[in-house]
């Protein structure tokens, strides 16, 4: 993904955070690749982050959480509910789990 596109769809993402309507954020996130998501994690806060997640599929959720960094990815996980961070390992590569745990 290119510079501009990200950039705009940073834009995007965080303008439907801000409005704080979870319904559009969980359908603006369905068209989005979790690689591109991941691409701009760094660009979001902790809680804009954990939000994110939220409005995921479980599938779609365990692939972004994959792909994050280190850093990032703790912060989501330590601060998940257990039973959505349950379904979201359950729906990961057996080794990206491993790592995890």
């Amino acid at each position: 993904m290119d510079f501009e596109k990200n950039t705009q769809l940073l834009d995007d993402l965080k303008k439907l955070i801000d409005d704080s309507i979870e319904s559009k954020i969980a359908e603006f996130l369905k068209n989005i690749h979790s690689a591109d998501l991941a691409e701009i994690a760094n660009e979001l806060s902790k809680d804009e982050l954990l939000l994110v997640v939220k409005n995921l599929s479980y599938a779609k959720a365990a692939r972004f959480v994959s792909e994050l960094e280190t850093d990032d990815r703790k912060d989501i996980l330590e601060n998940i509910m257990l039973d959505h961070l349950a379904f979201i390992l359950e729906e990961m590569d057996t080794d990206d789990a491993a790592d995890i745990l």
